[in-house]
């Protein structure tokens, strides 16, 4: 079978995986191609097809290890998804600064230029997924309580009484 129809079949399964999970979990179907748009970024800073595939692993394990390190031990929804967030724009940030580099030296300035503004509008979104990171960080975890007729936020752990 010739590489790129076994290319289509992959694609065509990934993306039947991705309406399923769309449709049964639609929260968790944000993560999944969170993932795939890391995993396509990590794809172009190990070099593509002639890169090699232990090039693009150690990339995901860093990735993965940077999730782990920004989410911390008992992470809420919001950290994990933001942590998520944070290593894919970063993958992004990379995988369009090495095009920009590749464009400047083999290109035109045209194409030099849409992979800069490319890479500046990653990191845009890179800092921004940091700065909300630490603002939910810096708000902890924030419980509404509803007393009669008036709403108290109370901010911090709350504990039961006995």
């Amino acid at each position: 079978m010739p590489k790129n129809q076994a290319s289509d079949r992959e694609v065509i399964a990934k993306t039947d995986e991705a309406a399923a999970l769309a449709r049964a979990k639609p929260a968790r179907f944000y993560g999944f191609v969170d993932g795939m748009v890391r995993d396509g970024a990590l794809y172009l800073v190990a070099g593509g097809d002639e890169g090699g595939h232990g090039l693009k692993k150690m990339l995901e394990d860093e990735a993965d290890a940077l999730v782990k390190e920004l989410a911390g031990p008992n992470p809420s929804a919001i950290e994990r998804l933001l942590a998520e967030r944070i290593s894919t724009c970063s993958a992004l940030t990379t995988a369009f600064e090495n095009q920009y580099v590749w464009a400047s030296k083999k290109c035109n300035a045209t194409s030099a230029e849409f992979w800069g503004n490319q890479a500046d509008k990653a990191h845009s979104r890179l800092l921004k997924a940091i700065a909300v990171l630490a603002q939910v960080r810096k708000v902890g975890h924030v419980v509404q309580v509803n007393i009669g007729e008036r709403q108290v936020n109370v901010a911090g752990t709350v504990q039961a009484s006995e």
